[in-house]
Order: C-alpha cells, then sequence, then structure tokens
C-alpha cells in the first residue's frame, strides 16, 4: 500500500540571519561527520561555569529534550505533540512554583497571556516558552511525568480538576531539576503560539489537571487557549534568561477516517501475517491465512492504522477476524485483533471517527463489536447482539453481550 503522509511535524528556529531552519535534527551538508551532535553539543555547553543563583528560581542546565512523545511510547496525542524530535536548549532560569512564586501562596489566576507576560517584566523576567516548560517538567532524563516514567494516580493529585492551593501544599511533586507544581494546580500561560494544524489566534498553556491524568499530567501535553481569556483556572510562572527560540510547528493531516483500500499489497499483507499474534494465531489456526480486503483508519491527525479482514484458508466452518496495525513509516505493528467468527469483517465509523463498529456473525447469530481509539490505544469491545422478537411477538435477549 502506498504511504499517504498524515501529517508534518518539525522544529523551527529564529537565527540571526531572521531565516528559518526547520527539521532541526537534519545535518548540515557542510558539517563535518565528526560534529557534535545534540549530545556531545549538550556535554559541552554544560561544561561552562555555573551560573549565578537568583532568588526563588531554578537554573536549568543546557541540555537535550526529547520533546513530545515518542510513537512507541503510550499514552500520546498525535495531533498536539511531536513524536519525540531531539533538540538542544541552552540554560535558562525558571521560578520553583507559579506566580508568585512564594511557597504557601495562591497562585494568581484571572489574568490575560499578555497581563502575565507583564507581571513578569516588572521583575526583570518573562513567559516561559512551551519547550522550556517542558525541559524542567522532563528533567534531565526526560522523563514522561514530573515524577517518572509511569503513571500514578497519587502523584501530584493527578486526575483532579484544576484548582488553586497553596504552593508546596503537594510536597512530592517537583521535577528533578526541583521545579514544583507544575501539575496539579493551575494550568500555566506560556509565551508560545499554538501551530498545531489550522487553528491560530491560540496560545499554549502547560500543567494544571483533568481527567484522564494518565494523558493530562504528561510533561509533553499542551493545551490552546485564547490568549485574551481570563479564566479561574490558568495561572503563570515566569522564566529569565535569553530565550530559548525553537518552538513546535506540527502540520495536522486530514481526510476521510475510514477508507477502503482499493488494493492489499502483498508485501504488506506478508508483514501483517509474520508478526508473532498470539491471539491472532489462536483464531485463525496454524494453517495459510488468506487476506480479503482492508481500510485505512486515521481517527486522529498523525495516528494512521489499517484495517485487515483475515480468513483461514480451506477451513470449514470459515474462521476469520480483523487485525488492527498501525502504520509509522511504512512500519507495520499489530495493535489489535478482533475475531469475527465465520464472515469476513466488514466496517461502519460510529459518530466520531475515533469509534467504528466491526460486524461478524457466529453460532449465536450476528453480533457488532466497537473498535475504539484513545490516545494512542486501541481497544475491542465485547460482542453486542440486537435482541430478536420471540414467536409470540415480543422480544427475546439473544446473548446482548459476551
Amino acid at each position: 500500500m502506498k504511504g499517504r503522509l498524515a501529517g508534518v511535524v518539525a522544529l523551527v528556529f529564529s537565527v540571526s540571519t531572521g531565516s528559518l531552519l526547520t527539521n532541526c535534527h537534519r545535518r548540515n551538508r557542510s558539517q563535518p561527520d565528526d560534529a557534535p551532535g545534540p549530545s556531545s553539543a549538550a556535554s559541552l555547553l554544560a561544561g561552562a561555569e555555573g551560573p549565578a543563583p537568583r532568588r526563588g528560581m531554578v537554573f536549568i542546565a543546557p541540555g537535550a529534550l526529547v520533546v513530545g512523545t515518542p510513537p512507541d511510547r503510550l499514552p500520546r496525542r498525535a495531533d498536539r505533540e511531536l513524536p519525540g524530535e531531539q533538540v538542544v536548549l541552552h540554560g535558562f532560569y525558571v521560578d520553583v512554583f507559579p506566580y508568585p512564586n512564594e511557597e504557601g501562596a495562591i497562585p494568581m489566576t484571572g489574568v490575560t497571556q499578555r497581563q502575565a507576560a507583564s507581571l513578569c517584566a516588572k521583575l526583570d523576567k518573562r513567559l516561559c516558552t512551551e519547550l522550556e516548560w517542558e525541559r524542567a517538567c522532563k528533567g534531565p532524563d526526560n522523563r514522561t511525568y514530573t515524577w517518572g516514567n509511569e503513571y500514578r494516580a497519587d502523584a501530584c493529585a493527578a486526575g483532579n480538576t484544576a484548582v488553586r492551593h497553596p504552593a508546596g501544599l503537594l510536597v512530592g511533586c517537583q521535577s528533578d531539576f526541583g521545579v514544583r507544581d507544575m501539575h496539579g494546580n493551575v494550568f500555566e500561560w506560556t509565551a508560545s503560539a499554538w501551530r498545531r494544524g489550522p487553528q491560530s489566534g491560540r496560545v499554549v498553556v502547560r500543567g494544571g489537571g483533568g481527567e484522564p491524568g494518565e494523558v493530562l499530567a504528561r510533561c509533553a501535553n499542551a493545551e490552546p487557549r485564547h490568549p485574551d481569556q481570563t479564566r479561574p483556572d490558568i495561572g503563570f510562572r515566569c522564566c529569565a534568561g535569553p530565550v530559548n527560540t525553537p518552538e513546535v510547528v506540527l502540520g495536522v493531516g486530514s481526510g476521510p477516517a475510514v477508507s477502503k483500500l482499493t488494493h492489499l499489497d502483498p508485501k504488506l499483507t506478508g508483514r501483517l501475517l509474520a508478526q508473532d499474534n498470539p491471539q491472532m494465531r489462536g483464531d485463525l489456526g496454524p494453517g495459510p491465512v488468506d487476506a480479503i480486503r482492508g481500510w485505512r483508519w486515521e481517527p486522529v491527525g498523525n495516528d494512521e492504522f489499517v484495517a485487515i479482514a483475515l480468513c483461514a484458508r480451506r477451513v470449514t466452518p470459515s474462521r476469520c477476524g480483523l487485525a488492527v496495525a498501525r502504520n509509522t513509516a511504512g512500519r507495520l505493528e499489530i495493535v489489535a485483533w478482533a475475531n469475527t467468527g465465520y464472515i469476513v469483517s466488514t466496517l461502519h465509523m460510529a459518530h466520531e471517527a475515533r469509534d467504528i463498529w466491526l460486524l461478524g456473525h457466529d453460532d449465536s447469530g450476528a453480533f457488532k463489536r466497537l473498535v475504539r481509539y484513545a490516545w494512542g490505544r486501541v481497544s475491542v469491545g465485547s460482542k453486542l447482539r440486537t435482541p430478536r422478537r420471540s414467536s409470540r411477538g415480543g422480544r427475546k435477549a439473544q446473548g446482548e453481550r459476551q
């Protein structure tokens, strides 16, 4: 199958000539092969003499930030974050707490982005960029959450609606750099424009809280807000030092959520069948398998899947199912499998692109199953059956769920 470009991702830098350099990880053609890469550049910068301390601020050392979330790490929001692009940031200062940056103080909210920037400027500071905020949250090891790589509902009040509470109340809620209350308290204005997809006129806020906590409490999570809003759940914190100019620019693919493949590439189906999926092999058996039909499914921009209907060859009764595989730069990985009984699968999109219905048939009759996408994961629901009428005209439930 010929792949389709679902989106364009880039990091953009302002350079001294005023031009723009996109795709920051690309090596300059004139650069020698032994030129230092991001890691060695970070080590060279880190070797410089340490900066003078600033009261109430933490100095974030120069180093590499892995922006966003790699495709193999879930949960992630493919239409809102970069797939783990690496960029080196120079050192900067960041407030320990949200403004007014005092332990025990209630964070200030109800200000626009411009008002927040003005309050920082009065202190000879500035609003943080979203990547400076992300670096301060992820720490030197680029962790998923402030506290580590595994989600914990009890950490940083993750999952709670963003509320104002005294700074420092969550004693253990700090990054490895020592920056505190980045989640579980208010959202925070940044200096960065929202440049994901066609939406314009918004800026990026970071931090905060809410459900699902596993998603919103990640350091990579970002939300768009109008800069003139004054909300009780949006505050800010200040940074200082020269601005790190890289910014996130994310093209978000658009097109039909579900489309039938006009041709099944034998190489594609071969790679699919070669994968060791115990559930698929258990349902289809050890013999040869035919790929009958397929679909392309893009539940959100920049996250594309291929769904292939498979049936065991020369078996009576038929044994069929649907394999759903993520398509990342032409590399397929099965992420879900659904047994459809005796018939070749057919798909129908539900009200939202994230949900599709899969139809099947077995000894108990026809059924449907919901295939659902959520934050990068694909799940397959149980069999749902339509109640049938009894001989007396009433309705008789026929195994509504299995």
